[in-house]
């Protein structure tokens, strides 16, 4: 009977665990915008707009999106994969799979909506 009992706290537990993973989903719009990882840095990090992010060494446009988790960018020669720790409107925290590096990135409001456009090769702007 005690074998039994503990099977079904276990199971609660799992299952409430499941619950609280489940209900942290994140979209791609919370992720719109210029972010930096060292604001003493005139060049950002990245910039999303839509499923397309910008990356400045690049001067162009990939693919990205949001599969539970987890953002991924398509950069042609593979796939970077960083999970989403938190997320608010100035801050963001990624942990790169690969590498289990922690990243802190930060953006300000006053630039969120000066994105550069999607055809064109506008670089980030700077702060």
């Amino acid at each position: 009977m005690r074998i039994k009992k503990l099977t079904f706290i276990m199971l609660v537990l799992l299952i409430f665990n499941k619950s609280l993973y489940a209900g942290q989903l994140f979209s791609i719009e919370q992720l719109e915008g210029t972010w930096w990882s060292d604001k003493s840095n005139p060049s950002a990090d990245f910039s999303i707009r839509g499923n397309k992010v910008w990356l400045d060494v690049q001067s162009k446009y990939h693919q990205c999106w949001i599969e539970d988790d987890v953002l991924i960018f398509e950069l042609g020669w593979g796939k970077v994969r960083n999970r989403i720790l938190s997320i608010n409107e100035v801050q963001v925290v990624l942990e790169n799979l690969d590498t289990k590096q922690v990243s802190t990135l930060t953006r300000e409001q006053s630039i969120v909506d000066k994105q550069p456009e999607l055809d064109s090769g506008t670089p980030l702007p700077a702060r």
